[in-house]
């Protein structure tokens, strides 16, 4: 999400194009001043909720836009569990089509124990003004599966709270 952040920012401080690109009304030196720091906030705060009981989770979530509409994502995240036994860190890195208010995505996700499948679906609000084929700051709640990779088993639920840019 950050990182979809930093580099439209920096992307679009350029001359606009007949594509539609919007210019900025500031400079890249403001653009990466704001950008870098939106890359190493948390973006998420959450419960990871394996069969026994839930554990705290602090999540860092970044976008790369792969289409023009925006709707088309890679998603990449890192997600802290200081109570989830020798697992600490967990990644995950998938596809994600969003729209206004929904999105969905599934990738696999990655920790000491192995793979897994991580299906997810997400709900935007609080929205900044912005049109559908906008970045629009809002805010998100997200829940993901952990399914095994042989689909035969189940492992967790994480829900997240947090904010995106895209």
């Amino acid at each position: 999400m950050g990182a979809a952040l930093c580099a439209w920012l920096v992307a679009a401080t350029g001359p606009a194009r007949a594509s539609g690109h919007v210019p900025m009304p500031f400079d890249s030196g403001t653009a990466i001043a704001v950008a870098v720091p939106l890359l190493l906030l948390p973006s998420e705060v959450g419960a990871l909720i394996p069969s026994h009981e839930a554990d705290f989770v602090l999540g860092w979530s970044w976008q790369i836009p792969v289409a023009p509409s925006f709707r088309h994502r890679i998603a990449g995240s890192l997600d802290w569990v200081p109570g989830y036994d020798d697992h600490h860190f967990r990644g995950r890195l998938g596809y994600r089509f969003g729209l206004r208010h929904f999105f969905t995505g599934l990738g696999p996700s990655f920790d000491r124990s192995g793979a897994t499948w991580s299906p997810e679906f997400g709900v935007k609000f609080a929205h900044a003004e912005g049109a559908d084929d906008q970045i629009d700051l809002s805010l998100h709640i997200v829940v993901r599966a952990d399914i095994s990779p042989a689909v035969d088993g189940f492992r967790a639920i994480t829900m997240l709270f947090g904010w995106n840019a895209l």
